[in-house]
């Protein structure tokens, strides 16, 4: 995401709270290599929808992620 990429990933616990399907990249079912086939087709066949996945995904993760905020979130979790 970091890197303007589209992430496709597995629906699973830590992953659905980084990607929001349909807005920041792909969730498809644990193991279940047909969705994700069908969905790396559907982002080869619409290329807008992959730039507004991959511009979403960049976005979330540079103001949701960035260093100073993470370092203050600890120190405050280890002050309380």
């Amino acid at each position: 995401m970091n890197e303007s990429c589209v992430v496709l990933a597995s629906d699973v616990d830590g992953t659905r709270e980084l990607v929001y399907d349909g807005v920041t990249g792909r969730l498809h079912p644990f193991g279940d290599a047909k969705t994700l086939a069908g969905q790396i087709i559907e982002l080869m066949k619409e290329p807008e929808k992959l730039r507004m996945l991959a511009q979403n995904g960049h976005y979330e993760v540079t103001h949701s992620f960035r260093q100073e905020d993470s370092v203050k979130k600890y120190i405050q979790c280890l002050t309380e």
